[in-house]
C-alpha cells in the first residue's frame, strides 16, 4: 500500500497532526506532539546505528524534524499555555539552531521560485531562534509544578527573556521588506503568522 513505518516519517506525520484541534479534545495537538517527540528520538537512535550513503544529509533532516518539534513545543506551550514538552535540559544539549548554510539546499521547490523559497527559509530560521528565546519564558509561566511560588530569580529570568524577545524582534523586522515586494504569498503567511507568533 506504499504506507511508510519508519520512525521518521511516523514523526513528520504526527508533527503535521499538531496542527488539528477540535472542540471535543483540545488536547490533541499536545498528544500528537508527544508522539512526534517520541518518534523523533527513535529515528534519531536508528540513525546512529544504520550507516548511510547520504550521512550529511540524513543528520540535517533529523535536525530539522528536531526543530520542527521544538517549535512546536513551545508555540503550543505559549499559545495555551501548557508546560514545555522539552525540557530546558534536553534542549540545551541538543546541537544548535538550523543556520542558512545547512538549509541552504532546500531552496529548490517544485512548487514555489527560489526567491520564494530561500526567504521561506529564512523565516523558519527565525522561528527556531523564536523558539529558543521562548523557552526561558515558558519554562517559568507554565510550570507544572502549579504551588510553585515565584522566586526574584524567575522575574530576573523574565526580564532577561523580554530583553532577548526584543533583540530577535529587532532581527527579525529586518526582513520586513517580504511584506513590501511581490512575492508569493505564503511568504508573507509566513512572515505575519511569525509576527503573530511573537505577539
Amino acid at each position: 500500500m506504499g504506507v511508510k513505518d519508519d520512525p521518521y516519517s511516523t514523526a513528520q506525520a504526527a508533527i503535521l497532526l499538531t496542527y488539528r484541534n477540535t472542540k471535543g479534545d483540545q488536547l490533541a495537538n499536545s498528544a500528537w506532539l508527544r508522539v512526534a517527540i517520541r518518534y523523533t528520538r527513535a529515528a534519531k537512535n536508528s540513525h546512529l546505528i544504520q550507516i548511510k550513503s547520504h550521512e550529511h544529509r540524513a543528520s540535517f533532516d533529523l535536525k530539522r524534524l528536531w526543530w520542527c518539534c521544538i517549535v512546536r513545543d513551545r508555540l503550543i506551550s505559549i499559545g495555551v499555555r501548557r508546560p514545555l514538552q522539552i525540557m530546558d535540559t534536553i534542549f540545551d544539549s541538543e546541537q544548535g539552531c538550523l543556520s542558512l548554510k545547512e538549509i541552504q539546499h532546500e531552496t529548490t521547490s517544485e512548487v514555489y521560485d527560489t526567491e520564494a523559497k530561500s526567504l521561506m527559509c529564512k523565516i523558519f530560521i527565525s522561528q527556531c531562534q523564536l523558539a529558543a528565546v521562548l523557552t526561558l519564558p515558558a519554562t517559568v509561566l507554565y510550570d507544572m509544578n502549579l504551588a510553585k511560588e515565584y522566586q526574584a530569580s524567575d522575574l530576573e529570568k523574565c526580564q532577561s527573556a523580554k530583553e532577548a524577545l526584543e533583540d530577535w524582534r529587532e532581527d527579525f523586522m529586518k526582513n520586513e521588506n517580504v511584506t513590501k515586494s511581490a512575492i508569493h504569498h505564503s511568504v508573507l503567511l509566513d512572515f505575519r503568522l511569525t509576527l503573530l507568533y511573537y505577539q
